[in-house]
């Protein structure tokens, strides 16, 4: 298009309407003479939004899932790896349970046969070859090793 003093002019008067239509609307509020026009671009706009929408969304979902499909992949593989990390936890778990179990009813055993038992920690004797070695109670006294 020629820039021409005639298109300058016409572009100024467009641009002034707007503007006196714009301020109109605007002071008289809800009851705008221009309110028919307000909804009827309003219909129309709307409805080539929603349209518009309607088309580009599958198209914008399908390009994010191109495009986020490697780091969708590693995260799904470092999921699996916690969810292995998680089962080996709960499986430890159980076996402590079953070994807490087992040695709940050894000390019943020992208990019903009269034996004492107290905590002690093992420490070697002398330190060379061949020395004894002897058992240190962390509760009360004991003259050999868990012997009262």
């Amino acid at each position: 298009m020629r820039d021409s003093r005639r298109a300058r002019l016409i572009l100024g008067v467009l641009l002034a309407a707007a503007l006196v239509i714009l301020t109109i609307d605007h002071r008289t509020g809800e009851s705008s003479p221009l309110r028919p026009l307000r909804a009827a671009g309003s219909y129309l706009f709307g409805t080539a939004e929603q349209f518009g929408g309607g088309v580009m969304r599958p198209v914008s979902t399908f390009v994010h899932a191109i495009l986020t499909a490697p780091a969708a992949r590693e995260r799904i593989e470092a999921l699996k790896a916690e969810n292995a990390k998680l089962r080996s936890g709960l499986l430890a778990g159980k076996l402590d349970a079953d070994r807490s179990k087992e040695l709940e009813r050894l000390v019943g055993l020992a208990g019903a046969g009269g034996t004492r038992w107290s905590p002690a920690t093992w420490s070697p004797g002398g330190g060379s070859p061949g020395s004894r070695t002897r058992c240190r109670s962390t509760s009360a006294p004991t003259t050999g090793c868990g012997r009262r």
